[in-house]
């Protein structure tokens, strides 16, 4: 009957529009190809610190339980900050700013860009606490070693490309220098903290009074894109942000939860950043 095929092609465009932009979706019908160059896009890159002892040591089901739980909650997280996830691969989980927003403004100098730009960075940094106090409020651990699982975080600004592979089983997927910078940022970053690249922290004066950026020791600092004979394909200084939450103590003084002195970025520090999150995060709710 003609209902129950328009239903299902109602249904067939949920699915769609859940694994990729809404203006994609449209170009596919129209059969276009689709290959949009991005300006000016934030990408997270993150992964789940000490996912595969976790995964040894569980059963199938625990482990797709555990990824539920979060993912369940991240994505919601992801529609609910106006962002779009690209992908999950594994315990990767991977964010950008709206692909759509960035196609329709092309100059990032323009206020609309910067305002746009803005925008996403302060929900993308939101996002990011909220997916590490999520994990840490789950209380998952390694059972053998009793260590927590904890969320490892990289965000970066740039340009990508954008497009849909596949001819049965499509897939929308980003690709170029600064989406594999996204990648290194996550993989040079801080369990139970988030790191942001030099570009990133370009965009962040607005935001100075919500967050922190605090350098990180030499040795770690830099994170290179190479090419597999060696050669760098870039290169930026990767920061540590941390919320800038001050309360006030009993005799009525400010004093921040995160002391201005001290620039570490152990665990001590990214424990710390995980107590102050769900108040910052609350700020932008």
């Amino acid at each position: 009957p003609a209902s129950r095929r328009h239903t299902q092609m109602l249904r067939t465009d949920e699915l769609l529009v859940g694994m990729m932009p809404s203006s994609v979706v449209a170009k596919l019908k129209q059969e276009v190809k689709v290959a949009d160059d991005l300006h000016g896009v934030l990408l997270l890159y993150s992964d789940i610190k000490g996912f595969t002892a976790f995964s040894n040591a569980s059963t199938p089901n625990e482990v797709m339980g555990m990824l539920k739980a979060l993912y369940d909650d991240f994505d919601a997280a992801v529609d609910r900050r106006g962002l779009f996830k690209v992908q999950t691969i594994g315990d990767a989980y991977i964010v950008m700013s709206s692909p759509e927003e960035a196609a329709q403004v092309r100059d990032q100098r323009t206020s609309a860009g910067q305002a746009r730009v803005q925008e996403s960075l302060r929900e993308m940094l939101a996002l990011a606490f909220d997916m590490v106090e999520h994990i840490r409020s789950q209380g998952f651990r390694n059972r053998t070693t009793g260590e927590p699982l904890r969320m490892r975080i990289g965000i970066h600004y740039g340009r990508v490309t954008a497009g849909v592979l596949g001819a049965k089983k499509f897939r929308y997927d980003i690709f170029g220098t600064d989406a594999l910078m996204g990648n290194k940022l996550e993989s040079a970053g801080i369990p139970g903290g988030v790191v942001i690249s030099e570009e990133v922290r370009a965009l962040m004066r607005p935001l100075e009074n919500a967050y922190r950026v605090v350098d990180r020791p030499a040795e770690d600092a830099e994170v290179r894109v190479t090419t597999d004979t060696g050669d760098v394909l870039a290169s930026t200084t990767s920061y540590v942000v941390e919320p800038r939450f001050r309360m006030e103590n009993p005799g009525g003084a400010a004093s921040s939860v995160v002391a201005d002195g001290d620039e570490g970025t152990d665990d001590l520090v990214a424990d710390t950043v995980v107590a102050a999150v769900g108040t910052v995060t609350e700020a932008f709710t």
